[in-house]
């Protein structure tokens, strides 16, 4: 009879290979067998995601965990060896700590330093799950989702997202002094929110790394010329996120070249007079796009989708407009996009493996366009549609499990529902639904999210605004058994 102590070790090593890294410390307190396996595995300690401790992890704690799992060799021997760091929003380290990790234990694949967490890395295991609708600020403190505009370093700092000791100590001045110990085997890298300060030498330092095929310089001040150089020395990029970052068409001609991108993320406020014609070509030129996001649009965005047509790899779909902010920071006004039923036909007929759609604000478009894009999209899990009170849309018909069978998030704002029953009703159910974001549409009442709460059992997070849902009429025990304990409902 096999039992736990004479389960081969080969088979524990597989198993573990699966878990975070805090529930690894956990088992190391289990007994001395797994302490020793968890210890003596050094593949399980080469991606140190260290991002979910951002709050508690301080230098010592830093050296002692490297000094212990990443095991120094020959220097002969220090090739790629797969190491991955990840320190992003971790605001008590400082620059002295990453020369040294610089020196002692580069090269190494991966390297994330951004100002705020890389919360898209938190979902592997419940725990991480755990903390990442407990941090992430993508649900704020009203319970809002936000993700159209989170990853912007500005609106974080406007909104106050993070506290203002929370400000990264790792400088620019150590980021150049680390990147050359690893410019040859580095594959990946993350500097959002970092401030450069016209620092050319640091420019010079990220163009160095010509394996480079992921980076992020979201949020980063940057200059132009800077930028061009690092762009145009980067001929590998598959992953690129210039979010809130000064770009002009010269830039945007170089990202054309760059015809091996996957992903790209780009703010469109600052192409100067250009408008959105520079973006049009460039998704004309990437036939590898799978992840496409857009945002600060102002103008007609028909001829980027028009230029997407013969893209059929994407998967990730991204569109919102500028927003005004006032003095404090808080939103004070929001353009909308001008987004035709004939675009959202293109999609619906170039684009049907669509995973992620999130629209935001788009003026000119009907429910029937709508209908109809949702009617061809059966791949869909994340799906947000946002208008203002000046936007009136007709309620949507099919917005059901039978044409949506496979969401996981659902953020709708102003946007209502012809026939709520149909979420509720018959065979056909929203069983992945695990986020509900409802604001603004008064059709939701408390006759349906008490059938939904009943039939939906993975819902995590709820939250309703602005609809005639009475939180008197809720049984509590209905919230306990179909919501886990850390997400909240929240009521008007």
């Amino acid at each position: 009879m096999i039992t736990f102590d004479n389960l081969p070790t080969e088979i524990l090593i597989l198993i573990f290979s699966h878990v975070s890294p805090a529930y690894k410390c956990r088992l190391c307190l289990c007994c001395r067998r797994l302490k020793d396996i968890i210890y003596l595995t050094s593949g399980y300690w080469n991606d140190l995601n260290l991002s979910p401790f951002w709050k508690r992890l301080k230098n010592e704690h830093l050296i002692s965990l490297l000094r212990t799992r990443w095991r120094l060799g020959p220097p002969s021997h220090r090739q790629s060896t797969g190491r991955k760091l990840d320190l992003s929003g971790c605001y008590h380290i400082q620059s002295h700590v990453l020369e040294i990790i610089s020196k002692e234990y580069f090269p190494i694949d991966e390297l994330h330093l951004n100002r705020t967490p890389r919360y898209e890395t938190w979902i592997n295991d419940p725990w991480l799950i755990d903390q990442y609708y407990t941090d992430n600020p993508a649900f704020n403190t009203s319970g809002r989702l936000t993700y159209w505009n989170v990853p912007s370093s500005r609106f974080n700092r406007a909104n106050r997202v993070m506290r203002s000791n929370t400000t990264l100590q790792i400088g620019v001045k150590a980021v150049e002094l680390a990147l050359p110990q690893t410019s040859r085997t580095l594959r990946s890298l993350s500097l959002a929110g970092l401030q450069f300060h016209q620092n050319a030498k640091a420019a010079m330092a990220i163009s160095s790394c010509t394996q480079l095929t992921e980076l992020d310089l979201s949020g980063t001040d940057m200059n132009i010329p800077a930028l061009r150089y690092v762009l145009a020395s980067l001929k590998k990029l598959e992953s690129l996120k210039l979010l809130d970052v000064l770009l002009d068409p010269f830039t945007m001609i170089i990202i054309e070249q760059l015809t091996s991108l996957r992903l790209l993320h780009v703010s469109a406020s600052d192409i100067t007079t250009a408008g959105i014609d520079p973006v049009a070509r460039i998704v004309r030129k990437l036939h590898k796009l799978e992840d496409f996001r857009l945002n600060q649009i102002i103008g007609k965005l028909d001829l980027v989708i028009d230029g997407l047509r013969t893209r059929t790899s994407l998967k990730h779909l991204e569109l919102s407009p500028k927003t005004y902010r006032g003095y404090t920071g808080e939103t004070v006004g929001m353009a909308d996009i001008k987004l035709s039923n004939m675009a959202l036909s293109c999609l619906a007929t170039h684009h049907l493996n669509l995973v992620t759609l999130r629209i935001i604000n788009a003026s000119q478009i009907t429910a029937r366009g709508l209908d109809n894009l949702l009617c061809a999209l059966r791949h869909l899990e994340v799906l947000e549609l946002r208008r203002c009170e000046t936007l009136w849309l007709d309620p949507l018909r099919k917005l059901t499990p039978e044409y949506c069978p496979l969401l996981r998030i659902l953020v709708l704002n102003g946007i209502d529902i012809y026939d709520y029953s149909q979420w509720t009703d018959g065979d056909r159910l929203f069983e992945y639904l695990e986020v509900l974001d409802i604001m603004d549409t008064p059709g939701f009442n408390t006759q349906v999210m008490n059938r939904l709460l009943d039939k939906s059992k993975k819902l995590k997070k709820l939250r309703f605004y602005g609809t005639t849902v009475d939180e008197k009429q809720i049984p509590m025990n209905k919230l306990i058994s179909c919501v886990n304990k850390w997400w909240d409902v929240k009521f008007k």
